[in-house]
């Protein structure tokens, strides 16, 4: 019974949240949309229900050179809106002629239950004139 209730939960988080990345002259863009639900994202009464955006920025080496996390709590009050995007932009320097990977993904997080991925959204970049 217990795994059918995971299959249940995951279902319904897979298609909620979509991430759309964008690269601009020294920055990066996150758009976190709330596509699925009718209400903000995350929501619940009872205990502390979070989403978590992450960011992070690797060389080709695979070393970390930026990250960044963003946290949306119902205890806190803060969500994505229905049918909204909430978008983050981030400044980057990044190495001349070296190569990049920028990924970001949403983690559905609830006491008692596994951490879950919703989204995710990465691209290859290469460092700037």
């Amino acid at each position: 019974m217990r795994g059918q209730h995971l299959q249940i939960y995951e279902g319904l988080l897979k298609g909620v949240a979509i991430i759309t990345g964008e690269l601009r002259n020294g920055s990066v863009k996150i758009s976190l949309t709330n596509k699925g639900v009718g209400h903000n994202m995350p929501t619940g009464k009872y205990g502390d229900y979070r989403i978590s955006l992450n960011t992070i920025i690797k060389d080709s080496d695979g070393k970390e050179v930026f990250s960044k996390e963003e946290i949306f709590s119902t205890r806190k009050g803060s969500g994505v809106p229905s049918q909204k995007t909430i978008i983050f932009e981030y400044p980057i320097s990044l190495e001349i002629g070296k190569q990049y990977m920028v990924s970001s993904s949403v983690m559905y997080k609830m006491e008692g239950r596994p951490k879950l991925v919703m989204a995710t959204w990465s691209t290859n970049i290469g460092g700037g004139r």
